[in-house]
Formats: structure tokens, C-alpha cells, sequence
């Protein structure tokens, strides 16, 4: 199964429906997994085979059946204790996506209401692996930059937003100008370093 769904639907919805219709038994005719849909449409970079899925199974044998299906199409796969978990996985990256899209919006928003991008120069722009694109409520399209050297030491500010394993903490310090962390992501904190 992969269709996004609340916590619990695999083991206590799917699974009785499709034992009680077909008349087979979870774990001896059939195994059960759940693994959510990841897509990133627009996305040049990421696409079906190289973006990472999580897989849960009710059983050990159930997953060991999922993940040899799905490693034939997926290079990486991360598998999980149960459906439920999986499932949860699904509904937090969800509103992990949902919350970063928002707050890039309203800070958008509020830079336009305050005049700051169209008459103090202001360029907003950001870095996220699995977005590639964002557009503001006035219509503002963001592409997601790549996180190098360049882009870091010509913004004026980095503003950290998320605690994102692909970032390298080091890195963006050492080559950031002014760097805002609202995720605590930074332990040292240094002269360019403000946390929130």
C-alpha cells in the first residue's frame, strides 16, 4: 500500500477487509506492507529511483518480501518497525512540507506588506533537497539553489528553518556571512551566529 493515510489504516482497516473478502490469511498467503508515496513534481534532481522511501511491514517476513519488490525500482530504502510507522512518517513529512511552504509565504508576504523586496533590493531565495519550487501568495516563483560556497557567502543572511540531516552544519558556517539558526542546529556558536 502506499496512499497517504492516517496511523493504523493498514493493520486495522486494510487488513480485515482484504481477509474477509479474498478469505486468504495475513502471513501465510499473503504479506502486508506499507510504504507512502515520494514525489516531488518539477523536481529535476529527485525522481522515483533516487528518492528514499520508508517501508513498514507486520511481520519480518512481510518486509523482507517488500523490501526486495521495491529495491528493484528504489536505491534507497529505509525500513521501519510496522505499517503505523510508516504511515506516521508520511503524515510528519506532510506537515513538515506543508509548514515550510507556509512559512516561506507568509515571510514573503510579510516582505512584500513591508515593502522590503520591491524597494530595498531584498532576493529571497533557499535550499531544500525535496522542493524545488515554491510560489509566494503575490505570485513569486522560488527555486530552491543549490547549497555551495557561492550561494552561501553572497547572501546577506542564511536563516535555518529545519534541522535537516542533508545540511552540512560546518560547512554553511564556515562559508555564510550572518546566519540566523531557528532550529538549533549549530552547537558552537560564533560571532555570525544568532539563535532563536
Amino acid at each position: 500500500m502506499e496512499s497517504t493515510t492516517y496511523p493504523t489504516t493498514t493493520e486495522e482497516f486494510m487488513l480485515p477487509i482484504i481477509e474477509k473478502e479474498s478469505g486468504l490469511k495475513h502471513g501465510t498467503d499473503f504479506w502486508l506492507a506499507y510504504s507512502p508515496e515520494r514525489v516531488d513534481p518539477g523536481n529535476q534532481n529527485f525522481h522515483t529511483k533516487n528518492t528514499p522511501k520508508v517501508i513498514g511491514a507486520m511481520t519480518d517476513e512481510g518486509l523482507e518480501i517488500g523490501m526486495k519488490l521495491y529495491s528493484r525500482a528504489i536505491d534507497t530504502l529505509h525500513p521501519v518497525s510496522s505499517p503505523r510507522v510508516a504511515e506516521m512518517v508520511k503524515i510528519l513529512e506532510n506537515t513538515y512540507r506543508l509548514v515550510n511552504i507556509s512559512l516561506i509565504n507568509e515571510l514573503a508576504l510579510l516582505a512584500g506588506k513591508m515593502d522590503i523586496v520591491a524597494r530595498k533590493g531584498s532576493d529571497i531565495k533557499y535550499h531544500d533537497p525535496h522542493i524545488a519550487k515554491v510560489r509566494t501568495p503575490e505570485r513569486l516563483q522560488l527555486q530552491s539553489l543549490p547549497l555551495n560556497e557561492e550561494t552561501l557567502s553572497n547572501a546577506d543572511l542564511v536563516v535555518l528553518t529545519t534541522n535537516h540531516a542533508a545540511f552540512d552544519v560546518e560547512f554553511i558556517q564556515k562559508h555564510a556571512r550572518l546566519i540566523v539558526d531557528l532550529r538549533n542546529m549549530i552547537k558552537e556558536s560564533g560571532d555570525n551566529v544568532y539563535k532563536l
